[in-house]
């Protein structure tokens, strides 16, 4: 009589691997990944998510399969093994058991069944087995152990001994594998897909993220007629409109600046101006009053007042320093020879006071061609320009040389642009000054370049020293 199923080998265990816990570290590189990796860490982890749920599904029900496929066969093994030996003569049964692998053979689904008399030879399939397909990890994954039925038959020699069914569940296990393989196989082609489609429509969608960031560079530039083009994504679409009409707001702000500076600028030239004009009319012609009546004393006075004769030539002395610190108040206020001589000759005049005043430190001037006339606002601008570096030169860079140039570049016909360059040797300015951009000095003659639509840079070469860069555009006259 049948009796229940006996497993032969024990269950494989599964040993868990605790994962490692997130840290600051961690969090730090997922900032730093781009959209593009991110998005396909995220798929991928989709991905093997769901393929470890179905994976674990398609086991459980491989593992199900397996166990009823196995059931059943020996089911229907031993139902005909009952109807044979119901039918065979007593004794009989050793050449019955041969007769039964042979049709036993025929049938499909038996081939992983051995037949053996308990203690006779060994027990043998009742087909040929093929070398096993699965691999050894998944074989142990399904946990299924081969099955045993046992029945007891009476033997030629009037003893009893034990019919022994064994299905094997290799066959069954390799066609569960085959199945699985072919669900690794797509689910990694899908994989191989998605991840195709992510990288091709992010790089798709990001190209005009790389616009706006060179949007963004040129307005840190300083380039405010930077634009941006309409967008397909909605998105993306809103945020260059947005970004449009923030560098329009930009732009006008700093034309308004600009224009309020120029405005700035011409009411301080002519407040120069006019002082320069009210010493030389008014303090001048008194200075020079006090002088000819000082003279005049000194000659009345004879040998005789010693004491009235050396007061007045210390009066006229006195006022001749007077006259001299006016003069140089004048010029500087409003150099006469930039009004009647132009650019070149103010600036060849400067550069001879400074060499004159400041023996320590010589001043080379290098001169190119000029145009034979500037516009006003375009000289005096230069002028000041070169007048305050000078001036910075002076109080900060304990320099022992400086070279001032002076050229012009056409660029068009009917346009140029006016280059200065002043260079010292001295000790430069530190980072901190350089990044605030520096003090008075160097933010007027910033705002000077850039009111007349030009550029100002400043330059620390790895020799020492510093060097000021500007470029003033104009129009020639016609």
């Amino acid at each position: 009589m049948p009796v229940s199923p006996v497993p032969v080998s024990p269950s494989a265990s599964v040993a868990a691997e605790s994962l490692p816990a997130k840290g600051p570290h961690a969090a730090r590189g997922w900032r730093t990944l781009s959209l593009r990796v991110r998005l396909l860490l995220l798929v991928n982890a989709a991905f093997l998510l769901v393929g470890l749920f179905g994976a674990s599904l398609a086991v459980r029900n491989a593992h199900d399969a397996v166990v009823e496929e196995l059931e059943s066969s020996i089911k229907l093994t031993l139902e005909l093994i009952e109807v044979a030996l119901a039918s065979s003569p007593e004794g009989d049964h050793g050449a019955l058991l041969e007769r039964l692998r042979s049709s036993l053979a025929a049938i499909e689904g038996t081939r992983h069944l051995t037949l053996s008399i308990e203690g006779g030879a060994s027990p043998q399939p009742l087909a040929a087995q093929d070398k096993p397909l699965a691999p050894i990890w998944f074989s142990r994954w399904l946990e299924v152990a081969p099955l045993e039925y046992r029945r007891l038959v009476s033997l030629a020699d009037g003893t009893e001994s034990v019919l022994v069914i064994r299905a094997d569940p290799r066959d069954e296990i390799d066609e569960a594998w085959a199945d699985t393989r072919a669900l690794i196989v797509v689910l990694s082609l899908a994989l191989l897909m998605a991840d195709l489609l992510v990288v091709l429509t992010v790089t798709h969608a990001l190209k005009p993220v790389q616009e706006i960031r060179r949007a963004l560079d040129a307005i840190e530039r300083g380039d405010l007629a930077a634009r941006l083009p309409p967008m397909r994504l909605p998105e993306l679409d809103s945020i260059a409109r947005q970004f449009n009409h923030m560098a329009t707001v930009l732009e006008n702000s700093r034309e308004e600046n600009r224009r309020l500076t120029s405005r700035s600028l011409s009411i301080q030239e002519r407040e120069r101006r006019h002082l320069a004009q009210e010493l030389h009319d008014e303090m001048g012609q008194s200075l020079s009053a006090i002088r000819a009546i000082a003279a005049s004393m000194v000659r009345r006075a004879g040998e005789a007042d010693s004491h009235t004769r050396d007061a007045a030539a210390e009066i006229a002395r006195i006022g001749s320093h007077v006259y001299d610190v006016a003069r140089g108040m004048m010029h500087r206020l409003r150099p006469v020879t930039l009004d009647e001589l132009g650019l070149k000759a103010a600036i060849e005049t400067l550069v001879d006071d400074w060499n004159t005043r400041f023996e320590d430190c010589f001043c080379r001037l290098v001169l190119g061609p000029l145009p034979e006339r500037l516009p006003d606002d375009l000289a005096i601008g230069a002028y000041r320009i070169v007048q305050e570096a000078l001036t910075n030169v002076v109080k900060h860079a304990r320099a022992t040389e400086v070279e001032v140039a002076v050229g012009y570049r056409s660029t068009r016909p009917g346009a140029g642009v006016l280059e200065l360059r002043v260079r010292d040797n001295g000790r430069g300015l530190s980072q901190g000054v350089l990044a605030g951009e520096g003090g008075l000095g160097l933010r007027g003659m910033r705002e000077r370049a850039e009111v007349a639509g030009g550029q100002f840079r400043i330059v620390q070469p790895a020799a020492g020293g510093l060097v000021i860069e500007v470029e003033l555009p104009f129009e020639e006259a016609r």
